[in-house]
């Protein structure tokens, strides 16, 4: 697996909607989906990556994203097995590794779900009957410029906004926020988290920190499933559990993901999903 800069990436990764309408060029297309192909999770689902070039054969009229994107024709799709427990979490994690890889090789990304022609994406890649198609993403050079759509849709879900840490991360107890001064180690890994995407900029994730291990829950925000065949927050809580490994990773400390059994009740309105033990 090749090495890059997880935190660098991290804090150079934003959403791009307008490129400049370069291609990339065949080496960095060739990395990019060996990177992914040969990409684990810690869920244990299978992740399968399609690039797709609009520029090319018939699929420039159908493999429309509704004039959200801009400047480019290749895209980059995911699939997982439909009835895979976690198959969405790990789908945020292996997708969103990659868009970090991308990131450390300059190139622009953003994840989508929902603003796409998707029964056109999904006979494109071939998705077959056993599998979903969660998300999607652009690849190419950013434009120096952000479209008018691109500009309204930032601010429209408050883009380049992050929740307060004692919003989504506590210490032993609901009751007690984490400080970052009590972070410790894991400090950049929290961080990591708080930059880290989501549907709508929601920050569906609550963390729970007890000694070394961190509970991990997901907080329902209103709407989000009614334009989804399924609970695309799942897929947000695969892409933090990514940042945080990562993270983790880079200061040299394993971590493993496990499903645990009598972690105490999330606040109103989330559920746990998992815990990461480091």
């Amino acid at each position: 697996m090749e090495k890059f800069d997880v935190n660098n990436a991290v804090i150079r990764r934003r959403s791009v909607r307008t490129f400049d309408g370069l291609p990339l060029s065949k080496t960095v297309r060739k990395d990019l989906l060996k990177f992914a192909e040969n990409l684990e999770n810690p869920f244990k689902v299978n992740v399968r990556f399609v690039m797709l070039d609009r520029s090319s054969g018939d699929k420039k009229e159908n493999l429309s994203t509704n004039g959200i994107i801009s400047g480019t024709d290749l895209f980059i799709c995911s699939a997982v097995p439909k009835n895979a427990p976690f198959n969405l979490e790990a789908c945020g994690y292996a997708f969103e590794r990659m868009v970090l890889y991308a990131a450390s090789l300059g190139v622009g990304t953003t994840i989508i779900a929902g603003t796409l022609n998707r029964k056109a994406f999904e006979k494109a890649m071939h998705l077959g009957e056993a599998e979903i198609m969660p998300v999607m993403s652009p690849l190419g050079h950013e434009a120096e410029k952000q479209s008018i759509k691109e500009k309204a849709m930032r601010k429209a879900v408050k883009a380049d906004m992050r929740k307060g840490w004692n919003e989504i991360f506590f210490d032993g107890d609901f009751s007690v926020p984490l400080r970052r001064d009590k972070a410790g180690i894991y400090e950049d890994a929290f961080e990591a988290v708080n930059l880290a995407p989501s549907a709508a900029n929601r920050q569906p994730w609550i963390i729970l920190k007890q000694d070394n291990v961190f509970h991990f829950y997901e907080n329902h925000s209103k709407g989000m499933g009614s334009n989804y065949d399924s609970d695309i927050q799942r897929t947000d809580m695969g892409i933090a559990a990514c940042h945080f490994i990562l993270s983790m990773s880079e200061k040299g400390v394993e971590c493993r993901l496990e499903k645990l059994e009598g972690v105490q009740p999330g606040p109103a309105g989330s559920d746990y999903s998992f815990s990461i033990i480091c």
